[in-house]
Parts: structure tokens; C-alpha cells; sequence
């Protein structure tokens, strides 16, 4: 029994020998930081300021839009292709149950190409550029 809590405790000291040992300067400087992060940290609770990021906000199509898109995946060997197509159908997000399940991502559906060589694609509206969407409703009114 005794030699089994000798060889826990050597390993146990074996352990703490292989991290570094901070010098008194590092410590300080580490506890120094850690009150600037939870003085910040208590100012933002009581003036009411909320730090989280904001979330990207991207407006979805309406069929018959033309958009310029990238579909595929960039890899070492390969890039994404740039597309202009037109929006046949969108689907806006599916919020999740209550349960958490049964949530579903927004998708937009383009065609591309023409006659037989006409391609149907789905895609998300983040892969949409934003400064290449035009829309074929408002040039017919």
C-alpha cells in the first residue's frame, strides 16, 4: 500500500517538474490581466453593454433575381467557381423546436447555363456576392 502512494506521488512530482515554473514577474504580470479582463468585464454588466458579436445578416433573394455566386470548395489543388444564375425558389430558415431539433439552414435554388446545358444549383445566401445581385422584378415594373 505505501508503495503504491510513493509511485503516484512521483509521478505526480514528475508532472509538475515538466511545466514551466513562472517566474514572480510572469505571475504578476498574469494576475494583472486577469483583474483588467474582470474590471472590463464588471463595468460592461453595469452599464448595461453587451460584448458578444454581432452575427452576419444577409438579406435573401427573391426568385427571379440574378446573382453572382461562389459554389465548390477552395482546396490546395482547387478553387471555387464563380457563377451568375438565376433564383428559382428560396427557403428562409427553419428555427429548431423547442426540443432543439428540426432546425433547418436558409438555401436558395439557382439555375445556371441554358437550354440543355442548364444547371440547378443550391446554395446559401452567404455564398451570394452582395454587390453583383440584381433583380429582374423591379426592372419589369
Amino acid at each position: 500500500m505505501n508503495d503504491t502512494v510513493n509511485t503516484e506521488s512521483t509521478i505526480e512530482v514528475a508532472t509538475a517538474v515538466a511545466k514551466r515554473v513562472l517566474t514572480k514577474e510572469e505571475k504578476i504580470a498574469n494576475i494583472t490581466a486577469q483583474i483588467e479582463r474582470l474590471l472590463q468585464k464588471k463595468d460592461d454588466l453595469i452599464n448595461d453593454r453587451v460584448t458578444v458579436a454581432a452575427k452576419k445578416v444577409v438579406a435573401l433573394p427573391e426568385v427571379g433575381d440574378v446573382v453572382a455566386f461562389t459554389y465548390g470548395r477552395t482546396t490546395p489543388t482547387s478553387t471555387a467557381r464563380e457563377l451568375v444564375g438565376t433564383v428559382i425558389g428560396v427557403r428562409a430558415k427553419v428555427e429548431a423546436g423547442e426540443d432543439g431539433k428540426g432546425g433547418a439552414p436558409a438555401l436558395v435554388r439557382v439555375t445556371v447555363g441554358s437550354g440543355f446545358d442548364i444547371e440547378v444549383l443550391t446554395i446559401y445566401p452567404a455564398q451570394i456576392k452582395a454587390e453583383a445581385a440584381t433583380s429582374t422584378n423591379s426592372d419589369a415594373e
